[in-house]
């Protein structure tokens, strides 16, 4: 009877092992799956900063051109 049960949880055990290693290899999945977002929003916030230079001096001499304009007619 013992040796039944001491089967059954070295079974269980080894259940539980290969259990936790899927979880961990789901986790590293996961995990280098997030890596890769953070990285591609990075690059996408650095695209948005890098276009908000030239829209801001395209806006600052517009304003200044029709401020020239209204201000010299």
């Amino acid at each position: 009877m013992a040796q039944n049960r001491y089967s059954e949880v070295t079974w269980e055990n080894g259940q539980l092992e290969i259990r936790l290693r899927v979880s961990q290899a789901a986790l590293h999945v996961a995990e280098e799956e997030a890596s890769a977002i953070r990285a591609q929003l990075a690059k996408s916030d650095a695209m948005v900063v890098g276009m908000m230079n030239p829209m801001k001096a395209f806006v600052m001499t517009s304003i200044i051109f029709i401020l020239t304009v209204f201000l010299f007619s």
